[in-house]
């Protein structure tokens, strides 16, 4: 059974992650989100504690989503964590969706940021590399997507973490790809 969220207006029903956590994880239904300002949603690390997490505002895996009206604004997905090597940054600030589709309509996406890369530390003198940055500042899809009337500003794909300073052979970590948006399916 498909899902819809409507607000009332977009200038009135935000609803903030307080870059505690991210604000939707929709798995395996269709969702209609409409008019509604998704705001500060903040992944942090994957479980293993290494690799930053995926989706700051939305994660949806095996879904098609529909947004219309919708502002994604200052969504964060996580950073890798320093190690040896350092974890890479999470993919898609704004939305990660693997396996269904999007449709945006009249959507806004700014201020969004995948994750930066950890640092290498510690490596002892072993050949290894910082964390690469995540890819899609607002938007990292597997599947395929649609935008209409859409405005797209101020979104960062995450930066590589810096090489280590411990005297090891070391090497910084690839930047993110997709400053604001990576696809791969059809567009």
């Amino acid at each position: 059974v498909p899902l819809r969220i409507a607000g009332s207006a977009t200038a009135e029903t935000t609803i903030n992650g307080r870059f505690d956590d991210r604000v939707l994880h929709i798995h395996g239904v269709d969702v209609t989100l409409e008019d509604v300002r998704i705001r500060h949603g903040r992944t942090h690390r994957d479980a293993g504690g290494l690799h930053g997490e995926h989706g700051g505002g939305i994660l949806a895996v095996n879904s098609d989503l529909m947004l219309i009206g919708v502002v994604l604004l200052e969504n964060r997905a996580g950073d890798g964590d320093k190690g040896s090597p350092g974890g890479d940054g999470g993919h898609g600030g704004a939305l990660y969706l693997t396996g269904g589709s999007a449709t945006l309509v009249d959507v806004i996406l700014r201020d969004n940021n995948a994750g930066d890369g950890g640092r290498e530390e510690d490596n002892d003198g072993i050949h290894t590399t910082s964390g690469a940055g995540g890819d899609g500042g607002a938007l990292y899809i597997v599947g395929s997507l649609t935008v209409t009337d859409a405005v797209i500003e101020d979104n960062r794909a995450g930066d590589g973490g810096d090489a280590g300073d411990d005297g090891g052979d070391t090497s910084g970590g690839d930047g993110g790809h997709g400053g604001a948006i990576w696809v791969q399916g059809p567009v």
